[in-house]
């Protein structure tokens, strides 16, 4: 079939997995271990809002510490 799953990225995958054209699928943020759905929901929304995240640093400041936890 040639389908190939793409490897999570901040900047592109939603909180599911999604189709990422040509012949393949984004892996979802939720099926990361320890990142729960409201986790994987805020990072989508934030960066529907805000645009992409240029870094971690940029990642953690601009996510409520209550949407992250340790293991994200």
């Amino acid at each position: 079939m040639g389908i190939q799953v793409v490897p999570p990225d901040i900047n592109r995958s939603h909180a599911r997995f999604f189709p990422g054209g040509d012949n393949s699928i984004l892996y979802g943020l939720n099926a990361i271990k320890k990142v729960g759905a409201k986790t994987a929901e805020a990072i989508q929304e934030e960066r529907a809002s805000n645009g992409q995240f240029s870094d971690i640093y940029d990642f953690t400041a601009r996510l409520d510490s209550h949407a992250l936890n340790k293991g994200v």
